[in-house]
């Protein structure tokens, strides 16, 4: 992913990307960084969190 990509994204900016290496990279990236916070919750608080998320608007 370029820094400008990722400077975007730090700003708010967002974008679709269609699928490609670079879309898989990002999302490689973050299931990585996901996966500590999610690993130290226990079924019931990612169900709630879950929820919560998809409550979110938009």
């Amino acid at each position: 992913m370029s820094d400008t990509v990722e400077r975007r994204a730090h700003r708010g900016e967002h974008r679709e990307l269609p699928d490609g290496p670079q879309r898989q990279a990002i999302e490689l990236k973050t299931d990585r960084r996901a996966a500590g916070p999610y690993a130290v919750l226990t079924a019931e608080e990612r169900l709630t969190m879950l929820a919560d998320l998809a409550a979110l608007p938009g």
